[in-house]
C-alpha cells in the first residue's frame, strides 16, 4: 500500500467492517491498490485515514503476531498495541484523505 500513496504524505484509507480491514491507496501517478485483511472488529463500519509510514513503524516494533488498534471515531487518535504486551502502546493520528 505504502508504495502507491503519495511519497510526501503516504495516506492510506483504512476501511474498518466487522470481518475484515480493507486498506486502500490512490495516487494518479502510480495507480491504485486494494487489499483486504481478516480482523475482528467491533461496531459500526467506518474508514480512517493513516500515514501508511506512521502504521508499518508502530507494526515493526512489536514481535506479537496480533495488535489491538482502539479507535473513538475517524477523526481521533487510536491507541495500537501487541495484545500480549500491555506495556507498550502506540498513539496513532489519523489523517484526513
Amino acid at each position: 500500500m505504502s508504495l502507491l500513496s503519495n511519497e510526501k504524505t503516504k495516506p492510506v484509507k483504512v476501511e474498518f467492517a466487522p470481518d475484515s480491514l480493507t486498506l486502500r491507496s490512490n495516487t494518479p501517478e502510480m495507480g491504485e491498490a486494494t487489499e483486504q485483511i481478516p480482523a475482528e472488529y467491533q461496531g459500526e463500519t467506518m474508514v480512517m485515514g493513516f500515514n501508511a509510514r506512521y502504521l508499518l513503524e508502530a507494526l515493526s516494533v512489536t514481535t506479537d503476531e496480533h495488535v489491538a488498534l482502539d479507535l473513538n471515531d475517524p477523526l481521533s487518535p487510536g491507541i495500537m498495541r501487541p495484545l500480549g504486551d500491555d506495556q507498550y502502546f502506540y498513539v496513532i493520528m489519523p489523517m484526513r484523505v
